[in-house]
């Protein structure tokens, strides 16, 4: 099989994870592995009785199974390429999951999992069944790009554009997303973007657009993606790719979507 450039991503924000919870993520990570079959081959797990640092899956695991998950805080999954070199780039699958920051995420290379329901969706139903997500995102973005990084606000691969490039800005509108994570924006109705797939709460699907709310306005209009129940409290929100322009550029127009200049760009001058 060929290995797609392009990966799919499932990320949530404003987790607070339990030990449960950690170790709910950690099966249905694992489980889901093995379904695709690209079982994991490296482990990071952070917690007492373990280092920190990358083991092969079966010594990590082991311990897991041997000691509990009890402490564990943190932990990150890979499937590799053959003949891998790089843990944090030779990859098929990629989980990370951190108490410390309450983020989970997922990405695989498209042509494993692309982004839709059959490929993904059951695992992501199950992820944030283990502990309700505040927000989440479903994208797809190529390797290169650093689709991993891009989750938890880290620019990646966008080369040396000066001030006022349009890399320099999508950098400056990446990066800032890490302020906004902890800050959790989203409790105050922002969105980062707009997606194929967005998990939205309450306060984000009550802002304002043209005079009703943000989920009315979705509901009256086909175009503009559709809406269904992900957990309590959350919705899956669906938009298809050749309608994203025209919904992002209303909801620019509303301020409903994140801009790092309004919230942090008095005192922040760009480099």
């Amino acid at each position: 099989m060929e290995i797609s450039e392009e990966c799919t991503a499932i990320v949530f924000y404003g987790v607070d994870l339990t030990t449960e919870a950690v170790g709910c993520v950690y099966d249905a990570v694992v489980g889901w592995y093995k379904a695709l079959g690209h079982p994991p081959d490296k482990a990071a797990i952070r917690g007492p009785g373990h280092s920190g640092k990358f083991t092969s899956f079966e010594h990590a695991d082991s311990k897991i199974r041997r000691n509990g998950i009890d402490g564990v805080t943190d932990f990150e999954l890979y499937a590799l390429m053959e003949n891998a070199k790089l843990v944090a780039s030779d990859y098929l699958l990629a989980a990370v999951c951190s108490k410390k920051h309450s983020y989970m995420y997922v990405v695989a290379r498209s042509s494993i999992a692309p982004l839709s329901g059959p490929a993904i969706l059951p695992l992501t139903k199950q992820m944030a069944g283990c502990r309700s997500p505040e927000y989440g995102i479903g994208y797809t973005r190529d390797h290169h790009l650093g689709p991993c990084t891009y989750a938890v606000g880290i620019s990646e691969g966008l080369g040396l554009g000066g001030t006022g490039t349009p890399q320099r800005e999508e950098a400056l509108r990446i990066s800032f997303w890490m302020r906004a994570m902890g800050d959790r924006l989203w409790r105050q109705g922002v969105l980062r973007g707009i997606y194929p797939w967005n998990f939205l709460n309450t306060a984000q699907l009550g802002m304002p657009i043209d005079g009703i709310s943000l989920r009315q306005w979705i509901e009256r209009d086909p175009h503009r993606g559709k809406l269904e129940p992900l957990n309590d409290g959350s919705f899956l929100w669906e938009i298809e790719v050749a309608d994203l322009p025209s919904v992002r550029q209303v909801l620019q127009k509303a301020e409903i979507i994140f801009d790092w200049r309004k919230y942090y760009g008095q005192g922040h001058p760009e480099r």
